[in-house]
């Protein structure tokens, strides 16, 4: 163990944390340097470290070679370890994992059994949950939110507000932003396009969304053009987009 508990404490949502203090010298700092806040030694194992104003409390583990920093709030019976580092204002809590080489930075929460693991990077206001798995190269970011059993994983990224819920498995180069809502299960990852107006999206299996626009693929197909005219296109960017939604077509009759 590199630490020790110092008289330091302070009180943190009912529970009584104590300052940390390095006792050798280290990657993290020089002996004597003071750390952030735990609830005992059993929040803080091996090679591990919490900094600046970073707080454990609950039965929350950090261990291995994970390092807390900022103002990361970690709680419950979450478990930090591997290489990961949590900073910023992230949460975790729950029984949710972080480990490998991931990061939960800025805003982001991870809660409720959820795992985030290898490269992967949960970032801005994101939040993660109820058994999601983020992992390999995968980030989630903005305002998104990764939920209810989804997996996100590749080099897919998940950003603005975007939801991936119920089951829904995103991978490869996915790239998935905007409001849209990804569930169900996809053999697949869904089809996004960036058009020269607004991104195109295959939201769940048969509904495409364009802009504010969701509508099934049919429904698409028969009025395509109405809905291009109100949303301000051009006769050439209606013609592109149908492009669009004849392959969304051709896709779904795939087997």
């Amino acid at each position: 163990m590199i630490y020790r508990l110092t008289e330091n404490t302070k009180e943190v949502f009912g529970e009584m944390l104590t300052q940390i203090e390095l006792t050798e010298d280290c990657k993290y700092g020089q002996m004597g340097a003071l750390g952030g806040y735990i609830r005992s030694i059993s929040n803080l194992r091996d090679n591990a470290w919490v900094s600046e104003d970073a707080v454990v409390r609950g039965d929350a583990v950090v261990c291995e070679d994970a390092w807390l920093y900022g103002n990361a709030r970690i709680s419950g019976n979450a478990r930090i370890s591997g290489s990961a580092r949590i900073f910023g204002y992230a949460c975790i809590y729950g029984y949710a994992q972080v480990s490998g080489n991931a990061k939960v930075l800025d805003n982001a929460s991870v809660y409720n059994n959820a795992l985030v693991y290898s490269y992967a990077r949960v970032c801005n206001n994101a939040e993660v949950s109820d058994n999601a798995k983020i992992y390999d190269n995968a980030i989630i970011s903005g305002n998104a939110q990764v939920y209810d059993n989804a997996e996100v994983y590749g080099d897919a990224a998940i950003y603005a507000s975007a939801t991936v819920k119920k089951n829904a498995k995103v991978s490869g180069t996915a790239s998935i932003h905007g409001r849209s809502k990804i569930s169900g299960t996809f053999d697949t990852s869904p089809l996004q396009i960036q058009g020269t107006r607004h991104f195109f999206n295959i939201s769940k299996e048969n509904e495409i969304i364009i802009g504010c626009n969701r509508e099934s693929i049919d429904y698409w197909i028969e009025n395509y053009k109405d809905l291009g005219k109100k949303a301000g296109y051009t006769d050439s960017q209606i013609k592109e987009y149908k492009s669009y939604i004849d392959l969304a077509k051709s896709l779904s009759n795939i087997d």
